[in-house]
């Protein structure tokens, strides 16, 4: 059964800072890397499971999950609830991992 997928305002938030960022650069660039990342969430639609346990994020109610995404420099940070996906934050990998800290 296919999932659907919740970005939430600190998701989009961080899509719209990752585009602007690129942008200033190239438009062009900053479209398709944002392109990019929305494709490979859709992933998740079928196989939610397919990314591995977020470990900073251990210990909460919650289980947090991270999939990798746009060669190895975000990390889409997610969570699930019945047959729905909630997409937390896109995660810049070169930031400080204590920083990801979510609730």
């Amino acid at each position: 059964m296919p999932y659907n997928i919740i970005w939430l305002q600190e998701a989009r938030e961080d899509m719209e800072e990752l585009y602007n960022f690129y942008a200033e650069k190239s438009i062009r660039s900053a479209t398709r890397i944002y392109n990019e990342i929305l494709e490979e969430a859709d992933i998740l639609i079928y196989h939610p499971n397919v990314a591995a346990i977020e470990q900073l994020l251990n210990g909460f109610t919650k289980t947090y999950r991270s999939l990798v995404v746009s060669k190895g420099k975000y990390k889409l940070v997610y969570t699930m609830e019945n047959n729905t996906i909630y997409i937390i934050r896109v995660w810049n990998c070169n930031q400080n991992p204590e920083k990801l800290i979510v609730e």
